[in-house]
């Protein structure tokens, strides 16, 4: 006798006919057992295991990172191998030729360094020892009337052509020596345009020489400039006159010419520094003396070659008495 089976359980058919193929399953009678399909169990992949020899081997990893010590990473966990750091892209510019690497020809470091040391200061500290090698004739000019300053000099720069070129090497300069020294670097000026170089620049005190716009001229003129220069000590003055020849410095105006005389008066040594179409040519007023000037720097003009320009220095100094250092930028 067949054991009885608990109420509500219907037991299964033995017999019968197969459902009908258009049959739906909502057809079927709810009282009749559906068929239940085998459910599998989940199949767990192994995990990673410590070998005799102290490394895991972990099956799901892939055997190019095996061989990793155990306590280097908890269990189950895939530790990536080391891999060559990604090689970094240069900086624009930079690395597409193999010369950029050399050794810089001035002052021996690497051009890299010397940007790392602008970066830090703001400035580039070997822009007077550059600016000998420069191509730009009134670059190497500065470099020649202003290179044998000592730290804490005072400076005067008049105003006309050239002043800007002076002005930026004294930036230069002074970035350089603030390194060395605290003793900041005196500049004065007789002009607006040098002062905007020169205003805020780290290790030097600008002193404007205040006076009337000159007439005709870059300068600040008249009394009250006069009465300013009266006050000061100056280790050097660089004038850039508006012509230069055997019979001294001129400027263009009365005005000018006082000033730089002033200027003259008042410092230790004279540096000019004339332009192309100021050497071997007089002015309108005489501002000094050639025998006053401690230095001339002369500035070739556009496409002059040296030989040039070393023949109009010679002329200058045949027709004076005793004529200064000339030197061509």
């Amino acid at each position: 006798m067949a054991a009885a089976l608990p109420p509500g359980i219907t037991p299964p058919r033995t017999g019968g006919t197969a459902p009908a193929a258009d049959a739906s399953p909502h057809d079927a009678d709810p009282d009749e057992a559906q068929p239940v399909a085998p459910v599998s169990a989940p199949v767990s992949a192994p995990g990673p295991r410590t070998g005799p020899d102290g490394f895991r081997h972990d099956p799901q990893v892939a055997p190019w990172r095996q061989g990793r010590p155990a306590e280097e990473a908890p269990p189950g966990w895939d530790v990536p191998a080391p891999s060559s750091p990604r090689p970094t892209a240069p900086p624009p510019g930079r690395g597409t030729d193999p010369s950029e690497d050399r050794r810089d020809h001035v002052h021996g470091a690497r051009r890299d360094d010397v940007h790392a040391a602008r970066d830090e200061r703001g400035a580039d500290p070997t822009g007077p020892l550059r600016a000998a090698g420069s191509e730009d004739p009134w670059v190497r000019a500065a470099h020649a009337a202003l290179a044998d300053l000592a730290p804490g000099s005072a400076v005067l720069l008049t105003g006309g052509t050239g002043c800007l070129a002076l002005a930026h090497h004294l930036v230069r300069a002074a970035a350089s020596g603030a390194a060395r020294t605290p003793t900041a670097l005196t500049v004065a000026v007789t002009a607006l345009a040098p002062a905007t170089v020169l205003a805020g620049a780290p290790g030097v005190r600008l002193v404007v020489i205040g006076g009337e716009a000159e007439q005709g001229g870059p300068d600040l003129v008249g009394p009250a400039a006069l009465a300013a220069l009266d006050d000061l000590h100056l280790d050097l003055a660089v004038l850039t006159p508006t012509g230069l020849d055997a019979r001294g410095a001129w400027a263009a105006t009365a005005a000018g010419a006082a000033l730089a005389a002033a200027a003259v008066a008042r410092a230790e040594r004279t540096v000019a520094v004339v332009a192309p179409t100021a050497l071997g040519r007089p002015g309108l007023v005489r501002a000094a003396g050639l025998s006053a000037l401690a230095r001339v720097v002369a500035v070739p003009a556009p496409g002059e070659d040296s030989a040039s320009l070393a023949y109009r220095l010679q002329a200058v100094r045949a027709g004076a008495p005793s004529a200064p250092a000339l030197v061509a930028a």
